[in-house]
């Protein structure tokens, strides 16, 4: 489906699209990596979360949770709807977002690859798909709700020249 315009919209919680929008997290994310979206809307403690949506005419085709914290952005998640993947709208979603935060860092995670992992042809789809966000720096996590400690990247866009 090539669509001609896509653009994002901050979306409250008496929104309209919000059946869709409950929708599409649940079919991009598995439980234990999934916030309910009115946990989401919950979280937002002075105003510290962008819940933005990604349109396609006026159809919700995805979104973006963002955290906030003073000049950073953080991308907490990113769902595009499963019927709507592999066209573009990930991509151009991305740049839109980058020009929604113009003079913000927006900072990106992702698993690492591992040979070993069996998701790692998703781990590695992950990591190829940034939208010109640059891989930086690499750590690990040990999720307090798993033993295994995960490898993560990750990747900042400089929106605004660094100042030194």
């Amino acid at each position: 489906m090539a669509l001609s315009t896509i653009q994002l919209r901050l979306l409250t919680r008496d929104c309209p699209d919000i059946p869709q929008l409950v929708l599409i997290n649940q079919e991009a994310f598995p439980p234990s990596e999934r916030a309910s979206i009115d946990g989401l809307f919950d979280s937002n403690d002075g105003g510290n979360l962008d819940m933005i949506g990604i349109y396609g005419e006026q159809e919700l085709l995805g979104f973006f949770a963002v955290r906030k914290l003073g000049s950073i952005r953080y991308l907490a998640y990113f769902a595009i709807s499963q019927t709507k993947r592999s066209g573009g709208i990930g991509s151009r979603a991305l740049s839109l977002l980058k020009q929604f935060y113009p003079e913000e860092q927006i900072v990106v995670e992702f698993e690492a690859p591992d040979e070993a992992a069996e998701n790692n042809t998703l781990r590695l789809r992950r990591r190829d798909f940034r939208g010109g966000i640059n891989a930086l720096v690499g750590h690990v996590l040990t999720p307090c709700h798993q033993t295994n400690p995960l490898t993560m990247k990750t990747s900042v866009y400089h929106g605004r020249p660094l100042m030194v």
